[in-house]
């Protein structure tokens, strides 16, 4: 099968401090950032070194789909620049066979004065394709994107959502040899994330190359025939799907004590009380039986004054999917400035065997979670641990796609 996308030796270096590669649009932009690249070199010694890739070889084949996962910071989106070459490496040589289109941020490609009409012209000619080219795939584009009201609108009038509707149905739609995705159908809602699935499905079926980079385990293991994990800019696994999430879910949750402080958070939460430090107790191999009970140990932090807080547990399955949440029913407080421990104790005891991801959430209320000003912190896939079955009691051989739960026998009579 002929090579779609080669890259050899790639390695991207960065100096702790230095801005990061700007959008030039005007001439005299590109020249004041000419200037200031001329003055930085003369500072740059003495700065801290930052490998984002080093010494990255990888092979995709025509037609393969392919996932790059890692933690936050591990070179994912990096690796994609580069090979849309939107990104200049520092060392190395990235070799496409084909046309390419690349959707790494929102509105990745748009004007943002012109309308998404006009937009999808101006995508189409960008890529080389003519007028009356784009013209044949413009209603396909504009029923897939289900924003054909908004079309005359400029695009930056756009929420977000509605931006990476256009760009991935016009990206998708133009048929390019290589289609390269970042973690922007996160923005979407789930019936749209669902749809572009299923056609990136299709465009791979078509012998079109699929290069994404997702942190939806789910997604991944149903789209993807082969995963590379990154880790500190070093591609440490290249293989088969299913052992790569398994190798990612290892690696990334397997650590007894994870510093909580560096992990990133989502938006709006009130910061009033933070997850500093999160130890699991007493097991090792964090391996545990149906009905096992998990220790963990927790530091938080508060803010600046003395605040009452519900704690809540949140377990995922491997692929990401929510399993439920436990709730501590009475509240916690903590004083400004006190490095406050609590001890947990969970028992998955109706668990099937399998591997699994919890996260913490500190609240204001009991339950209500859906207005985030009401979470002080939530941090989630932060621990995994498995579930494996007793061998002295094993039951019924259990698939997973029973689910993850397993119910209370039935009466029968």
């Amino acid at each position: 099968m002929p090579t779609a996308i080669k890259v050899e030796g790639l390695s991207k270096k960065y100096f702790i401090g230095q801005q990061s590669e700007p959008r030039q649009q005007t001439i005299r932009g590109a020249l004041s950032q000419m200037i200031a690249n001329v003055m930085a070199k003369r500072s740059i010694i003495g700065q801290t070194e930052f490998w984002a890739l080093k010494d990255i070889d990888l092979e995709v084949k025509e037609g393969e789909r392919i996932a790059i996962i890692g933690k936050n910071g591990s070179g994912k989106s990096t690796l994609l620049k580069i090979v849309s070459r939107i990104t200049q490496p520092t060392a190395g040589i990235v070799t496409l066979n084909g046309s390419i289109a690349s959707l790494l941020e929102v509105g990745t490609g748009f004007h943002p004065e012109l309308t998404g009409r006009e937009n999808i012209y101006l995508y189409g000619a960008i890529h080389g394709m003519s007028r009356a080219e784009v013209k044949a795939k413009y209603a396909e584009i504009v029923e897939f994107s289900e924003i054909g009201d908004f079309l005359d609108t400029p695009v930056k009038r756009y929420s977000s959502g509605m931006q990476v509707r256009l760009a991935f149905s016009v990206a998708a739609h133009l048929e390019p040899d290589i289609l390269i995705i970042d973690e922007v159908l996160a923005v979407g809602d789930f019936n749209f994330r669902k749809k572009c699935m299923e056609k990136m499905n299709d465009v791979s079926r078509q012998g079109r190359t699929l290069f994404l980079v997702s942190h939806q385990m789910d997604a991944v293991q149903q789209y993807c025939d082969r995963v590379v994990v990154l880790a500190n800019g070093i591609k440490v696994f290249d293989g088969e799907t299913e052992k790569g999430i398994a190798y990612y879910l290892g690696r990334s949750g397997g650590q007894r004590i994870v510093d909580a402080s560096a992990i990133p958070r989502v938006q709006n939460l009130s910061g009033a009380v933070v997850i500093e430090e999160v130890e699991m107790l007493g097991n090792e191999n964090m391996v545990y039986r149906a009905g096992e009970p998990i220790k963990i140990k927790l530091r938080l932090k508060a803010k600046d004054k003395k605040m009452e807080f519900f704690f809540k547990l949140v377990v995922m399955s491997a692929d990401e999917k929510p399993i439920g949440i436990a709730v501590a029913p009475d509240p916690l407080s903590i004083e400004p400035g006190e490095d406050r421990r609590i001890s947990v104790v969970f028992n998955p005891g109706e668990f099937t065997p399998g591997r699994y991801t919890m996260g913490f959430m500190l609240s204001r209320e009991l339950l209500r979670t859906k207005n985030m000003k009401e979470i002080h912190d939530y941090i989630h896939n932060v621990i995994s641990f498995e579930i494996k079955a007793d061998e002295k009691n094993p039951g019924m051989v259990w698939n997973q796609n029973f689910g993850s739960v397993r119910l209370r026998d039935l009466v029968v009579s």
